[in-house]
This record gives C-alpha cells, sequence and structure tokens, in this order.
C-alpha cells in the first residue's frame, strides 16, 4: 500500500503543477504534454522503489521513457505560443464563468485517474515478482517497438503535410494516414497492449484493464470522436472517410499501394 501511495503521488503533483501553468498560460491545452509524462513519472518511481533490480520492468520503463518523451516534445513543438486547442476552447467557452473549476476537475483531475488506471500494465509489474509467461515479453516487446514507431511516422507525416503552403486547412492522406484516418491512435494502442504483454508475464493479466481502457477512450470520447466530429460536413473529409478505416490500417490500401509502387 505505501508503495502505491508513493507511485501515485508523483503524477498528482505533476498534473498540478501544469495545473498551475494552464491557468498562468490561459491554456488548458498544457494536459496533452503532462499526460504522457505522467506515464514516464508512474514508471520511474516505480523501478526506483525497487531499485532497478527487475529487468521486466526497467524494459517497460525503457519503453514508456522513450514513449512519452518522444511525445510530450511532439505535443509541446506544436502546442506551445500558440491558441488554446479547439477542443478545450469550446469546453472553456462552455463553462461560462466558471472555467478553472470545471477544468480543474473534468480535465486535469479526470485525466488523472485515467492515467492510474491505463497504468495497469505498469502497476502490475511492480506489485509481482515471478515471471511463469516470459515468453510473451517477445510479442510485447514487438507490439511496443511497432507501436512507438507507427505513432512517431504518424506524427511526423502530418506534422510535414501540414508545413506545407495550403495544406493548413486540408486533410492528411499521404503515408500511413492513407492505410487509416488515425494512425496515430492505432500506434499508441498497439504501444500499450505491447506494455500489457510484458506485464503478462508476471502471470497476471489484470493489466488488460489498462490497454483497454485506452483503446476505449481514443474510440469513444478523447480521441477519433472529437477529430470526427470537427470535420463533420467536410467533403474532401467525408469522401477520405468513406474509403479509409477509422484505426486499423486496411490491408487492401496496402497491398495496392505496393503494386502502383
Amino acid at each position: 500500500m505505501k508503495d502505491f501511495i508513493i507511485i501515485c503521488l508523483g503524477p498528482l503533483f505533476l498534473i498540478h503543477g501544469f495545473f498551475a501553468l494552464a491557468v498562468k498560460e490561459k491554456n488548458f491545452g498544457v494536459i496533452d504534454i503532462a499526460w504522457s509524462l505522467g506515464f514516464v513519472l508512474i514508471s520511474l518511481i516505480s523501478c526506483i522503489l525497487h531499485d532497478f533490480n527487475d529487468l521486466h520492468e526497467n524494459i517497460v520503463f525503457a519503453f514508456v521513457l522513450i514513449w512519452g518523451l518522444r511525445l510530450s516534445i511532439f505535443l509541446y513543438s506544436r502546442n506551445m505560443g500558440k491558441p488554446e486547442d479547439h477542443r478545450y476552447e469550446a469546453m472553456r467557452k462552455g463553462w461560462g464563468d466558471r472555467p478553472l473549476i470545471n477544468a480543474y476537475f473534468k480535465v486535469f483531475l479526470f485525466q488523472y485517474l485515467l492515467m492510474l488506471i491505463i497504468s495497469a500494465p505498469i502497476l502490475v509489474m511492480h506489485f509481482t515478482e515471478s515471471r511463469p509467461y516470459e515468453f510473451l515479453a517477445y510479442p510485447g516487446v514487438v507490439l511496443c517497438i511497432l507501436g512507438f514507431i507507427w505513432e512517431a511516422v504518424a506524427d511526423n507525416q502530418k506534422k510535414q503535410f501540414k508545413s506545407k503552403p495550403g495544406n493548413s486547412s486540408k486533410i492528411c492522406k499521404i503515408g500511413l494516414w492513407k492505410l487509416s484516418r488515425h494512425p496515430n491512435y492505432f500506434g499508441e494502442a498497439t504501444f500499450w497492449w505491447g506494455v500489457f504483454l510484458l506485464s503478462a508475464t508476471s502471470g497476471y493479466f489484470w493489466g488488460a484493464i489498462g490497454a483497454g481502457l485506452l483503446n476505449l477512450s481514443l474510440m469513444k470520447f478523447s480521441g477519433v470522436p472529437l477529430i470526427e466530429k470537427r470535420h463533420e460536413g467536410n467533403p474532401e473529409w467525408e469522401s477520405y472517410k468513406a474509403i479509409t478505416p477509422t484505426l486499423f490500417p486496411s490491408l487492401s490500401i496496402l497491398l495496392n499501394s505496393s503494386k502502383k509502387s
């Protein structure tokens, strides 16, 4: 119980620090940067409490560190110094004269709770010692690497596309964005299923709660629905949506692209 409390306190302090920054900058979007850093902190504290003596836990930390730092740096470079993201701007307007108290509970503390639940695979690694299903580490490592690369490449492809003159309002349909409408989310989901498999080497499978919640959140709440709603009615988006799957990449599109090349 003591270890669990210590692990929970780390990201709680982080969230409050970023809430203070959000108030100062008048930009609730900074929570997006704190999101991935919170997982890094949870995994780091978990390893510190074990003096970095558990190989599998250290592997998970290495993956989460690389994933989290890459994503936070990407979001910082994309968002900081720019107007508040349209999602949070809409929330602020809907909250009238009480935006801070609403943001504190409905955005910052809510994401903190999500962070703890999604971290279930990390907690499984911390609170178990034996690894009877060590063979699961191999597909786990593969999924972590694949998911990380997929998400990073997708983010970079969209960034490069949007940076070209005249493309800021266009729909990105190049590279991985040909294969699905949200390849960055597919990469993130794949990464966390890899972390789950690494945690499952312990013989305990409740870490699936974390990866499952992340998938559910991306598909039903914070990810896909908000973006899809924003583009709703855009003719370019509607034609793109009609032939491109939501999350999982289309093998038929990939094969057709390979034949053409």
